[in-house]
């Protein structure tokens, strides 16, 4: 949607860490890469739950809601 001269002032005026958010990606990715890197996100997150690090039902909606 911007100017790309106006992107680029603001993503500079962000902190390196963030800025580093704004990269371009090179390349198209393929699906098999996007699925296995999709699997090893899947594998590790179930494998923190079961060390206790969190519950994936409450990061993903599945708990109830407190008001």
């Amino acid at each position: 949607g911007m100017p790309e001269d106006i992107v680029n002032r603001v993503i500079e005026n962000l902190p390196k860490k963030k800025q580093a958010m704004y990269e371009p990606v090179e390349g198209a990715v393929s699906k098999r890469e996007v699925d296995k890197a999709r699997k090893n996100i899947v594998t590790a997150a179930k494998q923190m739950e079961k060390n206790g690090a969190f519950n994936l039902e409450d990061l993903g909606g599945g708990g109830e809601m407190v008001e």
